[in-house]
């Protein structure tokens, strides 16, 4: 299964291909306005996919920053077999996602 962000950087070359024939196949079938209206969806498309590619990239960092934070509150706990093996799993999935 391909991630959201495989899906957006194939979407987003994809419309660098649509853009690049619109804007210099003379030859085309449709009319002036047609076409601007086109090239303005893509714009909009593009800049679209810019903010959430650069989210999907953050959300690593958001979701590490979390359990340090949730890691923080577990340390209140008194110590026993059952904080230590809440701290042993956030450690785990902390270096799984790195």
């Amino acid at each position: 299964m391909k991630t959201s962000y495989e899906k957006f950087n194939y979407i987003s070359n994809y419309l660098d291909l649509q853009k690049t024939h619109l804007k210099y196949n003379k030859g085309l079938n449709h009319s002036k306005k047609y076409i601007q209206g086109k090239l303005a969806a893509i714009d909009f498309l593009q800049a679209l996919l810019y903010h959430f590619i650069n989210k999907e990239l953050s959300l690593k960092d958001e979701f590490i920053k979390e359990l340090t934070k949730n890691n923080d509150m577990i340390e209140i706990l008194k110590s026993d077999e059952y904080k230590k093996g809440i701290l042993d799993t956030f450690d785990e999935t902390i270096k799984k996602v790195n």
